[in-house]
């Protein structure tokens, strides 16, 4: 038999009794995997809380987020909507330093006025990421005011400079100051 072979039924084995996990060691549920997982901040998802309910509003078909209903999101499906550079960067410019432990060298995000993948699918109630609006396709589906940060860098939507907004003072004043100002 080929050396292939062996290696292939050795694999399965190992992913069988548990030894090698299918999603590797990535980062991969939204519920954690042993460490800091979405919900140790965004507390509102389990038991369909208001994040979940927020996020169905934004989507036609389960799917979008779940492989298989009822099963716990994986990153990868999260990505037709978020922007995994933009979210870490995000996360970091927040003190929020889980992410690079995995991702030390994340490319540049694309800017705030690029639209994730799934923006303007027929299954997705989204279309533009520099509207702060509930409906007509923008982001604000909790009613803050602000939608996704998908370029990472604290200012959100149409107060982005990408969306035509006040370029913001590369300082952490200049950031309070377009968040709250």
């Amino acid at each position: 038999m080929t050396r292939f072979y062996w290696l292939s039924i050795g694999a399965v084995v190992l992913v069988l009794t548990g030894l090698l996990p299918v999603e590797g060691m990535a980062f991969n549920r939204y519920n954690g995997n042993g460490s800091q997982a979405c919900v140790d901040c965004h507390d509102s998802f389990p038991s369909f809380g208001a994040l979940h309910t927020m996020h169905g509003n934004m989507t036609a078909t389960c799917t979008n987020c779940h492989g298989t209903i009822g099963d716990n999101p994986k990153v990868r499906e999260c990505a037709g909507c978020h922007v995994a550079e933009g979210l870490r960067l995000h996360h970091a410019n927040s003190s929020i330093t889980v992410c690079a432990t995995c991702h030390p060298n994340d490319a540049t995000p694309v800017g705030e006025n690029v639209p994730p993948p799934l923006y303007g699918d027929a299954s997705v109630n989204l279309t533009d990421p520099c509207l702060i609006a509930t409906g007509a396709g923008g982001e604000d589906y909790d009613g803050d005011s602000k939608g996704l940060d998908n370029d990472g860098d604290l200012v959100y939507d149409a107060n982005d400079v990408d969306c035509g907004g006040t370029p913001v003072e590369e300082t952490t004043w200049g950031r309070i100051k377009a968040l709250y100002m």
